[in-house]
């Protein structure tokens, strides 16, 4: 897929960190070091594919002991495994195509690129004529709404492969669609957004270091993934190579020569974002005050985060069997959830108008509203989510299931 390929020929011994094993002939595709350890029960787990596909168990997950990024080793399994979750990748299955929803400030849901623009608009003279290149436009769901703030504006979408050139290149203010290589874009831009698509992509500083070719002078770059701090599901997808929280980003953008416009935790519930442009000076040497305050938590989250969802395996298999049953949410969480039920659900619940009335993995989606009786709901989102969609939705005559509290 993108980047060289991560697989090396031998490790320094290094010391362990608490729960984890040491991976042999594997380096960190973070920072470089030969200094990565597994955690040696991920790999019993089933996975799900970005796609919301369930995927096979047998994945690994490491921790960098030198820079504490945690990531799926990028060796030739992972290539070959990425490559086949993209030689079969069906966009927004669940909601017809249409863009996955979130939520506003106002607690209504709308698509991910509205909330994402609703944030950048205060970076962004639309007025002037400018161009963006959307890198993993998808079907270009985000060009489609971008295009209605800045009637000005040119755009280009990027993505590996052909499958929805016609479908993009149809969009109003389109002026071209470029797969295979970013080497083949031959125009820069003032804006280029990576939406999910940073977690995929091995040695994330180089590759951003290279992006810079296609900024204008003051061009700028967002980049949004999920946050696994907030939700260990993520954990969980097969073709991410990166798991990062904030300081892992900023490290790596500075190391690539960007300084950072601002960043949050709260674009997007349970996504982080940061914009960057190049930077004027070197970042190189400089450790973020973020990455020292973190260190000492992160270093045994990934562990405790597998030890979670091992729980939620031994919760699901105790579920009464006697009753229908049900999963609310049609996302990673849910798809990995029928797949730990074995396909012994009936229905999904969820309560993004696109996705009602719709299927997922051929079961019909619900809304809360026409949820069969005396179901039995296992509720597909972390804790805090989960237990307030249960006090809203309590005078439903079901019985709700949410995950245990993360493990500390």
């Amino acid at each position: 897929m993108f980047g060289k390929d991560g697989w090396v020929d031998s490790m320094n011994g290094v010391d362990m960190l608490p729960g984890v094993d040491s991976v042999i002939n594997l380096n960190c595709h973070i920072c470089g070091e030969q200094t990565l350890n597994l955690v040696p029960s991920y790999s019993t787990l089933p996975r799900v594919a970005s796609d919301c596909v369930p995927w096979r168990s047998g994945g690994r997950l490491g921790i960098c002991t030198s820079c504490l990024c945690v990531q799926n080793p990028v060796d030739k399994d992972w290539h070959s495994e990425t490559a086949e979750v993209y030689a079969q990748y069906k966009i927004y299955t669940q909601s017809a195509g249409n863009e996955q929803s979130v939520v506003s400030s106002g607690k209504e849901l709308v698509p991910r690129s509205t909330k994402v623009f609703q944030q950048l608009l205060s970076y962004l003279d639309l007025n002037k004529p400018g161009r963006l290149l959307d890198i993993g436009c998808a079907n270009g769901s985000l060009l489609r709404y971008f295009g209605t703030l800045a009637p000005n504006w040119k755009m280009v979408g990027f993505e590996i492969d052909n499958k929805r050139r016609s479908e993009v290149e149809s969009i109003p203010g389109v002026e071209a669609f470029v797969s295979g290589s970013l080497d083949n874009i031959m125009k820069s831009f003032d804006l280029i957004t990576l939406i999910h698509v940073f977690e995929h992509i091995p040695y994330p500083s180089n590759w951003l270091e290279n992006l810079k070719k296609l900024l204008n002078p003051n061009g700028m770059v967002v980049i949004q993934v999920p946050n696994p701090m907030q939700n260990p599901f993520n954990l969980l997808i097969a073709d991410h190579c990166s798991h990062f929280i904030m300081p892992d980003l900023i490290n790596i953008v500075h190391k690539a020569g960007y300084e950072v416009i601002t960043s949050s935790s709260k674009w997007v519930s349970r996504e982080l974002s940061i914009l960057i442009r190049p930077a004027e000076f070197n970042h190189t040497d400089i450790k973020s005050p973020d990455r020292v305050i973190n260190e000492e938590r992160f270093s045994s989250y990934p562990e405790s985060a597998v030890q979670w969802l091992h729980h939620i395996t031994q919760q699901v298999e105790s579920l009464p069997k006697d009753k229908p049953r049900g999963i609310w949410g049609t996302a990673i969480a849910a798809t990995w959830l029928f797949s730990l039920m074995d396909g012994n659900v009936e229905f999904f619940i969820d309560e993004d108008a696109n996705r009602i009335g719709q299927e997922h993995l051929g079961l019909p989606i619900y809304s809360p509203e026409t949820v069969p009786k005396e179901s039995i709901i296992f509720v597909a989102l972390t804790p805090e989510i989960a237990k307030n969609i249960v006090s809203r939705w309590s005078h439903l005559d079901v019985s709700f299931f949410v995950p245990e509290d993360l493990v500390s």
